[in-house]
């Protein structure tokens, strides 16, 4: 699976993608964590939910810092609450 600059991931709307980046900010709220994620195109929200990853991806996940490089695999989904909107 090749990687998808954030400008293009309204194309792909429903698939599995990867998106590679950096920490812009980062929250939890119990089994959710919210990862907003900047490349050189965008920035995007991503959702990690505990009862999709593993426990040590779940921790890890909890440990990113501002700034923290990382490579996401996911389902991209619309949400219209979002500010970026995916």
């Amino acid at each position: 699976m090749g990687h998808v600059l954030i400008q293009n991931i309204s194309t792909k709307e429903g698939e599995i993608v990867r998106i590679k980046g950096w920490v812009v900010h980062l929250r939890s709220s119990g089994k959710l964590i919210f990862i907003e994620v900047r490349d050189g195109s965008g920035t995007i929200q991503c959702v990690v939910f505990k009862g999709d990853v593993s426990d040590d991806v779940f921790t890890l996940a909890k440990k990113l810092t501002l700034e923290s490089s990382i490579v996401v695999d996911g389902v991209v989904r619309r949400d219209t609450r979002s500010k970026n909107r995916f």
